[in-house]
Order: structure tokens, then sequence, then C-alpha cells
């Protein structure tokens, strides 16, 4: 994050923490984007980690959806028969696929509800998106280095011996990053139901990367 601050310069900064402790409105979206995105991360690395991943792309299949119904609740956006027919389509097919399941699984609830709410949230943001994005990883930090402290004290070993893993959990910061500052462009820019069209190229990528992983695995188990 402070490398964010020296790409956009401090002027910037100062200028948004000033407008957030005139406009306690702005200040509480930050805090409540803040919370949803951590939430949101939080629950997607758990998954991944306990081979939960096609629950995690179900949840961003049904994320785009909700995208729609809070930009037409919220923002009043108005929808073509063209995506109107979409819709419909997404719809049958997270039916088809949580039927499959047999339940919808709470792993799927909790991402999809949490990146709808903070997508619908940083359409309201008014400060520059990179100033946001630096702001909300500051706000979770005492949590995160609470976790690492106290809860779960072992999260440190892999910057004891710097594994060439290590180094790349270091640098997955920046990578988390850039998708998250266009995210913040693209929520400011878009309408909330093309924000969410576009979205179904993160799950689609994620079910076809859990897709191969396991056909790789049946065939090395075959032989």
């Amino acid at each position: 994050m402070f490398f964010l601050v020296i790409i956009t310069g401090r002027q910037q900064l100062r200028i948004d923490i000033h407008y957030l402790r005139t406009n306690l409105t702005q200040l509480g979206l930050l805090l409540l984007a803040a919370m949803l995105i951590s939430i949101n991360w939080f629950t997607y690395i758990w998954a991944v980690t306990n081979q939960h991943v096609l629950d995690t792309s179900l949840g961003y299949y049904i994320n785009p959806l909700l995208n729609v119904l809070l930009g037409i609740v919220i923002y009043k956006e108005t929808l073509l028969w063209s995506q109107k027919l979409s819709i419909a389509i997404a719809v049958l097919g997270v039916s088809i696929m949580t039927y499959e399941l047999g339940s919808l699984p709470i792993v799927s609830i909790v991402l999809a509800v949490t990146f709808s709410l903070y997508g619908a949230i940083k359409k309201r943001l008014t400060i520059h998106p990179f100033s946001s994005i630096a702001m909300e990883a500051w706000l979770i930090t005492p949590i995160a280095l609470w976790y690492v402290l106290i809860v779960d004290t072992t999260s440190w070993s892999f910057i004891e011996n710097m594994t060439p893993t290590g180094l790349l959990l270091v640098c997955s910061g920046l990578t988390t990053s850039v998708p998250l500052i266009l995210f913040s462009y693209g929520a400011r820019l878009l309408p909330l139901n093309v924000l969410g069209f576009l979205q179904y190229l993160s799950p689609t990528m994620g079910f076809f990367s859990w897709l191969s992983s396991t056909l790789v695995k049946a065939l090395a188990h075959h032989r």
C-alpha cells in the first residue's frame, strides 16, 4: 500500500484524508468496504486451501446476479431485453450448479453477498481509487496483526525461512491490489449490471482451473 501512495503522490492522499474527516458518511462507507473485502478474502483463501474451489466458483457466479439486483434497487438501473435474457440464462445455470451440488454452500453465499455489497459501496465512494484501496488495507492491518501475533503464530514461519513460496506470498499483495484498483475505477464508471456481467470471467476461469486440476488428478490416479 505504501507503493500505491508513492505512485499517486502524498498530496492526493492528504486531500482524501481531509475529505474523509469532513465527510463521516464517506468514512463509514470506507470502513464498511474494508470489512466486506476482508470477509471476502478470508472466506476465499480458506475455501481454496480446504478444497472448496467449486464452492468459490459458484459464489462468484451468483455475485453478478446480486450486482444486477443491487443496481436496480439502489441505483435505479434499467435493463435491456437482451440483458434480461442473459440474466435468465445465468439464473438457470446457477440453479443447475446448485442442484448438482445438492445444496447452496455457505462459502458461495458469503462470497456472493460480500463482494456484491462491496461493489455497491465502491460506487458511492468518491475518493481516489488508489487512496481507497490503500486505506482499506490500513484499516484491516490491526486485525491482520492480531491474527498472526495471537491466533496463528505459525504464520510468521515463511519469513524466518524465506522460500520461493514465501516470496510469492509477499509479492501477492501487489498482484491483488492491481485488480482491486481497476475494479474501483470500474465500479465508479460503469453501471452495476454491466460490472456484474463482466465479473463472469473470474468464476469461469476458476471453474476451468478446478476442472483441469481434477482431470489431471484423475489421469494420474488412473496411471
